[in-house]
């Protein structure tokens, strides 16, 4: 098992996830990266709440699977994606947000 996969799951409260993007400025212009996305709830409610497209990291497959399917069911397949990788190698360039 990768050293990152046994750091703890701690999920952001959507109050904090908001106001996160809100001192960010986040915009529809903006692509808003995740390290260690979890459940991808940062980069959905910048696609959902921003109009910002959003890259969730994340290295355990089911917090993946978990997420894509979410984004699936919210229709939020053009706007986010999650990509399964260790944030340490993750390409980060397009990004103009990054949360970590």
């Amino acid at each position: 098992m990768h050293p990152l996969a046994r750091v703890p799951d701690v999920r952001t409260p959507p109050p904090i996830v908001r106001a996160m993007l809100d001192l960010a400025g986040v915009t529809p212009d903006d692509v808003v990266y995740d390290l260690g996305s979890g459940d991808g709830r940062i980069v959905i409610a910048a696609a959902r709440e921003f109009g910002a497209r959003g890259v969730g990291i994340e290295i355990d497959p089911s917090l993946v699977a978990q997420s894509r399917a979410t984004i699936r069911r919210l229709g939020l397949d053009e706007r986010v994606r999650i990509v399964e990788q260790d944030l340490l190698e993750a390409d980060l360039r397009e990004g103009t947000v990054v949360n970590h």
